[in-house]
C-alpha cells in the first residue's frame, strides 16, 4: 500500500467537503455513503445519507 497515495486520496475528499461546507453547496456532497451514521455532540445519531446532507446543509447555511 502507498501510504502517500492515500493521504492525498483522503486529502482529496476533505478538500472536497470543505468546498461545500465553504459554498453551501450540499448537492455536491458524495462525501457519505448511503447507509452512514454520524453522531453530532450532544445530539442523537443521524442515521442515512439523505437526512445527514440535509442536517449538513442546514449547519453549513448558519455558518
Amino acid at each position: 500500500m502507498d501510504k502517500e497515495q492515500v493521504k492525498a486520496e483522503i486529502q482529496a475528499i476533505e478538500d472536497a467537503f470543505a468546498s461545500v461546507y465553504n459554498t453551501g453547496n450540499v448537492d455536491a456532497l458524495t462525501y457519505y455513503a448511503d447507509d452512514t451514521t454520524s453522531y453530532f455532540n450532544g445530539k442523537l445519531a443521524v442515521v442515512g445519507k439523505e437526512i445527514l446532507e440535509r442536517r449538513t446543509g442546514q449547519f453549513c447555511k448558519k455558518g
